[in-house]
C-alpha cells in the first residue's frame, strides 16, 4: 500500500467521522411526548366582518354550522418527530344550507418555535394548514390541500411543503366529526420549549370570516403544584380551619381554577369547598378565579392522628390572546380575540392531625403567652397599692403632729 492510498483512506475515515458528527449535532433537541388532550371552550366561535373588523353578534346562523365551526377537543402526541393531532368539531357543515355560501374552509396549527413575539409573524414562526376550496360545480370535501409555511418578522412567508388534492384528512359522520393534522417536525426547527395553537377558519362569500381557536399550548406541558395558606396545615382533633388553595404552574403563573371536585370520598377528614357567600358546596366554583379558593377542613374528635394526603382534581382554565394581526384583515384597527381552554390537573396537599393538648399543657401555653404581661400588670397594681398605703400612713402622721 503506497502513501497515496493511505492518505485517501485517512480522508475517507475523516469524512465519515465528520458526517457522523454533523448528523448527530443536527439531531432535534426536542423529544417525543405522550398523548395529550385539551378541552376548548364550547360555542366560542366568532363571525368577523373583514371590512370593519367587528365581531358580528346578531348574524342568524344555522345551528349545525355554528356547531361545525366549534372546536371541542384536540388530542395530539409526538412520536419520532411527528406531531399527530385530531381536532374534534361539533357537527358536519355539509349538512347545512350555508355550504353554498362558503368559499373556503381551513384547519391548522400555528407554531411559536421560541416563545418570542418578535420573531416570525406576530410570534408565529410556522403554520400548517389544511385547505378546502369550494368548487361550485362539484362540492367535494374529500379533497384538501396541505400547506406548511415559514414566516419572517417582516410578515413574509416561505412555502416549505405543499400537497394538493389529497384525501383521508377528515371524517364527517353523525356525531363523529374530526380532522387529522400531521406535522413533520424534521421540516421545521423549534427550541426545546415552544408552543402551538389549533384553529378553524371558514370564509363566507359575503366577506365575513368564521373563526375558532384553542389557547396557546406549551410544549413540554407545564407541571403544577398545589399551594396552601398556611403552607403547613395542622389540626387538633375536633378542630376546624379554613385554608386558601391555589394552583401554581412551572412557568410561575397562578392558574385559574374553574372546578374543584368533591373531596368527600378521599379521606376521613371533613373537607368542603366554600363559595363567596360562605355557604358550603361540593360541586363547582362557578367561573374561573386565580384568587385562593377557600376550603374548610375539620378533624373529627375520633380522627386518627397522623399525616393525611388530600388529592386534588381541578379543572384549570387557560386564556390566550390570538395574534390578530396575523390575519390580513381589511381594516386599520386591531382585532382582539381571546381564547380559553381547559385541562384536568391532579395534585395533593397534606394535613397533620394531632392530639388536643391536656389541661396542664394549655395552662403552660397560656402562661408562656401571657405570663409576662400578667406579671407586668400585677407589678404595676402592687406598686400602686403600696403607694396608696404609704400615702395613707403619711397623712395620719401629719394629722397627729398638728394636734
Amino acid at each position: 500500500m503506497n502513501n497515496k492510498t493511505i492518505l485517501i483512506d485517512i480522508v475517507l475515515v475523516f469524512a465519515c467521522l465528520l458526517s457522523s458528527y454533523v448528523l448527530e449535532s443536527t439531531t432535534s433537541v426536542y423529544s417525543d411526548f405522550p398523548r395529550k388532550e385539551i378541552m376548548d371552550d364550547l360555542n366560542d366561535s366568532r363571525i368577523i366582518d373583514l371590512s370593519t373588523g367587528q365581531v358580528i353578534q346578531n348574524r342568524s346562523l344555522n345551528s349545525i354550522l355554528t356547531a361545525a365551526l366549534d372546536i371541542q377537543r384536540v388530542a395530539f402526541f409526538d412520536k419520532m418527530n411527528q406531531i399527530n393531532s385530531t381536532i374534534w368539531i361539533g357537527d358536519n357543515f355539509l349538512r347545512t344550507n350555508e355550504i353554498k355560501n362558503i368559499s373556503s374552509v381551513a384547519f391548522g396549527i400555528l407554531i411559536d418555535g421560541d416563545k418570542d413575539s418578535s420573531t416570525g409573524k406576530e410570534g408565529v414562526d410556522y403554520q400548517l394548514e389544511l385547505q378546502w376550496i369550494n368548487n361550485t360545480d362539484s362540492i367535494n370535501l374529500q379533497k384538501w390541500n396541505k400547506l406548511l409555511l415559514e414566516y419572517s418578522s417582516l410578515g413574509k412567508y416561505k412555502i416549505l411543503d405543499l400537497v394538493q388534492n389529497q384525501s383521508g384528512y377528515t371524517s364527517f359522520e353523525a356525531n363523529n366529526n374530526y380532522v387529522l393534522l400531521s406535522l413533520d417536525m424534521d421540516k421545521i426547527s423549534v427550541n426545546p420549549f415552544y408552543r402551538i395553537m389549533f384553529y378553524n377558519l371558514v370564509s363566507f362569500d359575503d366577506g365575513t370570516l368564521g373563526i375558532d381557536l384553542t389557547n396557546w399550548i406549551n410544549i413540554p406541558a407545564d407541571s403544577f403544584t398545589v399551594l396552601t395558606s398556611p403552607e403547613e396545615i395542622t389540626l387538633k382533633k375536633g378542630e376546624t380551619k379554613t385554608i386558601g388553595l391555589q394552583i401554581l404552574s412551572s412557568s410561575g403563573k397562578i392558574s385559574a381554577i374553574t372546578d374543584l371536585y368533591d373531596f368527600s370520598n378521599y379521606t376521613s377528614l371533613d373537607i368542603a369547598l366554600m363559595n363567596k357567600d360562605d355557604n358550603l358546596t361540593n360541586s363547582t366554583i362557578g367561573g374561573s378565579t386565580t384568587e385562593p379558593v377557600q376550603i374548610e377542613i375539620s378533624a373529627p374528635r375520633d380522627a386518627k392522628i397522623g399525616t393525611y394526603t388530600i388529592p386534588i382534581t381541578a379543572n384549570i382554565s387557560f386564556g390566550s390572546n390570538f395574534p390578530s394581526n396575523f390575519i390580513d384583515f381589511n381594516n386599520e384597527y386591531p382585532i382582539f380575540i381571546d381564547t380559553k381552554g381547559y385541562e384536568i390537573k391532579n395534585g395533593n396537599f397534606t394535613v397533620d392531625v394531632i392530639e388536643p393538648p391536656t389541661f396542664q399543657e394549655e395552662l403552660k401555653n397560656f402562661w408562656a403567652a401571657y405570663g409576662s404581661m400578667i406579671s407586668l400588670i400585677g407589678a404595676g397594681f402592687a406598686g400602686g397599692l403600696s403607694s396608696l398605703f404609704f400615702e395613707h400612713i403619711k397623712e395620719r402622721r401629719d394629722r397627729k403632729s398638728k394636734k
